[in-house]
């Protein structure tokens, strides 16, 4: 692999990276071992077809398109490593050449910031003068800061601290009762959440009236349900599977007799939805890294399921891109997400410092797609999601089929799950 780099002006620098045809055989070689096992070819049993076999049933262009996806990021941040540049956001990638593959990456770097004349400016330093008094107060604040707290048997006073065991009542019924130290060590856990989308609405000042119940309720797990309405039309639904947690022994926990009388005092008909299928591509379609941010993690150590979820967005919107332009926003279409499911399987950590977002097209209709997308880990998928997106003519807001050109690039993606 051979690699040059050249500054270019607003804190950048281009990569130029050329690989070589042995690293880029084996490459094809991996992509290929990686779409026979998911591939069904007819009179082969799966992951058994010769190579020859899937290139001319998936296309070549579909299996360079494999290999790139596993062998571009490698060279990148091999690049990286060798020519000692520290990355600060997402590289623009750009292929020159096919054989031998030559590509290059635009990639934004910490600015150079020159310094001007500091050395000889001048501040009069300030006289500070420190009352009696004011000792007296530091003091005292540090002895009220670091003292040692005592329960006592008197009336509140200002400036006391108060632990308080919290109880709630609705229609003089019980329906919620819990003490402080349970509520620092335990929480609510995200297992699922659907979320379907009826009707647009412009974003004009009005309030999103939204109402929340209980359609079902267990011994450990419950299912929350919301619908919204816009001016009185209704725009949107969703459900959410919650499980309460016990963050000190890292289990699930019952719900106590005071959450589970707040949750049946606000049961509801469970809705019916269409059933779509949430699948595992952690190990298919296209991916991205995406790194983690530190306001992506909770106060548990956790990265949120709200970030996950827009790493999922993010990768998205890449990967549907670049198989397609007609899937861009500057297209003569609309893509409007109608519909997405997301399976959260395990927790991710921090310390693994990016997560890897795969996406892939697992149905393609009239007018209509699917697309799963995972977030991988070393111990398995700790996300699945289901997302069906539908081609809209921007002057009607009317579904509208997906042109030829659109269905024939997209075609090429298209995995079988």
């Amino acid at each position: 692999m051979r690699v040059s780099t050249e500054r270019v002006p607003d804190s950048q620098v281009v990569l130029q990276i050329e690989i070589e045809p042995q690293q880029m055989e084996r490459s094809l070689d991996r992509a290929y071992r990686r779409l026979v096992q998911r591939t069904e070819i007819a009179g082969f049993r799966k992951g058994k077809a010769p190579r020859e076999m899937l290139e001319r049933h998936v296309g070549r262009e579909r299996l360079v398109h494999e290999a790139l996806d596993m062998l571009i990021p490698e060279a990148y941040n091999k690049a990286l490593d060798e020519q000692q540049i520290e990355a600060i956001d997402q590289p623009r990638l750009d292929i020159v050449q096919e054989e031998p593959l030559i590509f290059k990456a635009t990639v934004p770097v910490q600015p150079t910031v020159r310094l001007g004349g500091y050395t000889k400016m001048r501040l009069g330093r300030p006289s500070v003068i420190v009352a009696p008094e004011d000792v007296d107060t530091a003091v005292e604040e540090l002895r009220h800061r670091y003292a040692l707290h005592e329960p006592i048997e008197r009336p509140v006073k200002a400036g006391d601290l108060v632990r308080a065991e919290v109880r709630g009542e609705m229609d003089g019924r019980e329906v919620f009762a819990d003490d402080p130290t349970r509520i620092e060590n335990t929480g609510i856990v995200v297992v699922s959440q659907d979320v379907e989308f009826l009707a647009p609405f412009v974003v004009d000042g009005s309030p999103l009236r939204v109402a929340v119940g209980c359609s079902q309720l267990g011994a450990a797990r419950t299912v929350l349900d919301y619908r919204a309405w816009h001016h009185d039309v209704e725009v949107a639904r969703a459900r959410g599977t919650i499980c309460p947690f016990d963050f000190a022994t890292g289990r699930p926990r019952r719900l106590t007799d005071g959450e589970r009388g707040a949750f049946e005092s606000m049961k509801v008909e469970s809705q019916q939805w269409k059933p779509i299928k949430v699948v595992d591509v952690s190990e298919a379609g296209d991916f991205i890294e995406v790194p983690i941010s530190w306001s992506d993690v909770d106060r548990q150590g956790h990265v949120n399921n709200v970030s996950l979820a827009g790493y999922l967005q993010e990768a998205r919107i890449l990967a549907t891109t670049s198989w397609s332009p007609g899937m861009r926003r500057a297209g003569n279409y609309l893509w409007v997400v109608v519909r997405q499911d997301i399976r959260y399987r395990r927790q991710v950590l921090p310390t693994q410092r990016s997560c890897r977002v795969h996406t892939a097209l697992t149905r393609l209709g009239t007018s209509s797609m699917t697309l799963a997308g995972s977030i991988a880990t070393e111990e398995g998928s700790a996300l699945d999601a289901a997302t069906v997106l539908v081609c809209v003519d921007p002057k009607t807001g009317a579904s509208v089929p997906i042109d030829d050109q659109t269905r024939q690039a997209l075609s090429a993606y298209r995995v079988t799950v």
